[in-house]
């Protein structure tokens, strides 16, 4: 979510400077304004790790997903499900937007070491496969939730290769190490290596 005068220069590097994004005066880092820490710390822990590391904060990324890749509905309340509504909320309100962003909110050293996710990172290689599962299953449901009330759903999400994410969740160089990392035609990535060295 990005406020109009932070986008000329940006988005000229980025070819999207002619698309309007969802906008609410969010920042990259911005999973927070998905899934409040603020509202659901307290009633919902499990909603989010802290790094012992930077002391900073961030979303389980696994919480509210099934092991299909899915949301998972048996959960009255999770990370997935908020996330998608919050999504849903947003492009409602303004249909003319063709992108939202979605970055971690901490990205340097916090990325959560609960059980589920340590196995999600095993079988989807890389906290970047975790991350794709996440947002893949988040702009799958929002978008069934706008066409059933018949709302416009042609928009993209964009999200970061970016420390934690910079590799991609691949084998043999270029092959998806399983069917649920490949990103959703309408999920763009974009590649950010802040450590390399030009």
């Amino acid at each position: 979510w990005y406020p109009k005068e932070q986008s000329d220069t940006l988005w000229d590097h980025l070819r999207f400077k002619k698309k309007k994004w969802v906008n609410f005066n969010w920042t990259d880092h911005n999973s927070f304004r998905y899934v409040s820490k603020d509202k659901y710390l307290e009633s919902h822990p499990e909603f989010f790790y802290k790094s012992p590391q930077s002391g900073g904060y961030d979303l389980c990324m696994t919480n509210g997903i099934t092991d299909d890749g899915e949301i998972d509905d048996t959960m009255e309340l999770s990370v997935a499900k908020i996330a998608a509504q919050t999504l849903y909320e947003h492009v409602k309100e303004q249909q003319d937007a063709s992108f939202a962003m979605f970055g971690r909110q901490d990205d340097r050293t916090t990325v959560c070491q609960c059980e589920r996710c340590l196995k999600a990172r095993e079988k989807y290689g890389n906290e970047a496969g975790v991350v794709i599962v996440l947002l893949n299953a988040v702009m799958k449901r929002a978008k069934a939730m706008l066409r059933a009330e018949g709302y416009k759903a042609d928009f993209g999400m964009v999200t970061f290769a970016y420390q934690s994410t910079v590799n991609p969740p691949v084998v043999n160089g270029t092959e998806p190490i399983h069917p649920n990392v490949v990103p959703d035609k309408d999920l763009y990535i974009r590649y950010a290596p802040i450590d390399a060295d030009y």
